[in-house]
């Protein structure tokens, strides 16, 4: 075998594959290249969300047109509703369950372990414990009138702040807003210092939650007073007749 020959034979075919490897395709690199044109990538623009009746980005400017759609509101679905009252270290409690107008539950503890109260309503009648000082009393009385929140009210006292913080947040996945505010002393009711509000409102107008803080003053001194209620489950709320009602009137005169 002719070896100078095949040497010759090797040289030749290493040197085209390595031509390949080098990056070497074998096309005119002076020919034109096909570009691509960009294409415009669509602004997504985030719609506003829009603020609550009476409410500006200030504060509160009309609080009446603000609880007017809170109650419009809660007027056509159930809901849950908690409040809390302290004065000083004594708590009040109340827990409020709405199904419709007529059908509802509600609990009161009153403070200092005085006793509490509880209603049932459905249909026409209204069944009532109350157990105060070790004593346990029942009452039935007829239906004319959703149980007695007392939360418009006091909100329309308390949300008289024309200058406020108003912020973004979300309730339950959906849009709201937070107002937080505070004054030296209460515009209609002198005795009443140094408060200290924050709301969570929807866009619609209703008041998820409300929080007032303040000092109260009077002949028996001074006392630090806090208020607050949250509304949950909205329109999710169910009423159940509790046990006591049937075991109370034997089941003869019970609602269904």
């Amino acid at each position: 075998m002719n070896w100078r020959l095949a040497s010759i034979v090797s040289i030749v075919v290493l040197a085209g594959c390595g031509s390949v490897l080098d990056g070497d395709t074998g096309l005119n690199e002076d020919a034109p290249t096909e570009t691509l044109t960009p294409v415009p990538v669509p602004e997504v623009t985030e719609t506003p969300v829009p603020l609550p009746p009476g409410v500006t980005d200030s504060g509160i400017r009309d609080a009446d047109a603000l609880l007017d759609a809170h109650q419009s509101l809660l007027g056509t679905q159930s809901y849950t509703l908690r409040v809390r009252l302290r004065v000083d270290e004594t708590l009040h409690t109340r827990l409020i369950r709405v199904e419709t107008p007529t059908r509802y539950y509600s609990h009161d503890v009153l403070g200092g372990n005085d006793g509490n109260v509880t209603q049932y309503a459905s249909g026409p009648s209204i069944y009532v414990r109350t157990a105060y000082a070790g004593i346990t009393r029942y009452d039935r009385l007829d239906n004319t009138r959703p149980p007695e929140s007392r939360t418009v009210r006091l909100s329309r006292q308390f949300l008289q702040v024309g200058d406020a913080v108003v912020s973004k947040t979300t309730v339950d996945g959906r849009p709201a807003f937070v107002i937080r505010g505070n004054y030296s002393t209460h515009p209609e009711m002198e005795r009443i210092r140094n408060v200290n509000i924050r709301a969570v409102v929807e866009p619609t107008g209703l008041v998820r939650s409300m929080n007032a803080s303040y000092l109260r003053t009077g002949e028996t001194g001074p006392a630090t007073v806090t208020r607050s209620f949250a509304y949950t489950d909205v329109s999710e709320t169910t009423v159940e007749r509790p046990d006591w009602v049937v075991a109370q009137w034997n089941g003869t005169s019970t609602p269904e």
